[in-house]
């Protein structure tokens, strides 16, 4: 769905209606919800890598959080980081990257090893909340914030659908507590 779309026409208004009939409790799942439907409406198979980062963010921040040692939240911070960094270089760059380096690999009769490829582009938005993950991720290693406790909320910070397809990349440490200390409706 894109923001210029009559679809998003349609959407904004109920998002924003059903938003403030809801308890300040029941807010966040709603925006959860709304921005899942926003961000899958044109191609739902989105959801999986959107859920695979959720969990790998929400998994390491609540590791790191447990964790007694320092050479521990390094070692979950490296390895979250690694991981997301290195879904978004293996989306971005592997078939450009073997391609080239098929070209280059070839010999003067055009022969040269076949390598492997992706086939598939990156989903919509992805470097944007992979970024969000690694920003979640550094902030409970500094402990500017702590570990979220529920997978939903960490979610909602990764999925927020006026920021998915065109950011900015906001802090965690500014959107998350907006959700605990409830959220209002107003004008």
């Amino acid at each position: 769905m894109l923001f210029n779309s009559l679809e998003f026409f349609l959407f904004l208004p109920v998002a924003l209606a059903v938003f403030a009939a809801l308890p300040a409790a029941a807010r966040w799942g709603w925006l959860l919800a709304a921005s899942c439907f926003f961000y899958g409406f044109s191609q739902p198979a989105n959801l999986a890598f959107l859920g695979a980062v959720t969990l790998l963010v929400w998994a390491c921040g609540s590791l790191m959080a447990r964790a007694q040692s320092g050479f521990a939240r390094r070692g979950l911070l490296t390895a979250g980081l690694v991981a997301l960094i290195g879904a978004l270089v293996a989306f971005k760059f592997h078939d450009f990257a073997a391609g080239e380096l098929e070209r280059l690999l070839q010999d003067e009769a055009g022969a040269g090893p076949a390598l492997p490829r992706l086939g598939m582009a990156a989903p919509a938005g992805f470097s944007f909340y992979v970024f969000s993950g690694a920003a979640y991720l550094i902030d409970v290693f500094t402990r500017r914030l702590p570990a979220q406790p529920q997978a939903g909320q960490v979610a909602l910070y990764l999925a927020w659908f006026p920021k998915i397809f065109a950011g900015p990349i906001e802090r965690a440490t500014t959107f998350l507590p907006q959700l605990t200390h409830g959220l209002r409706a107003t004008p």
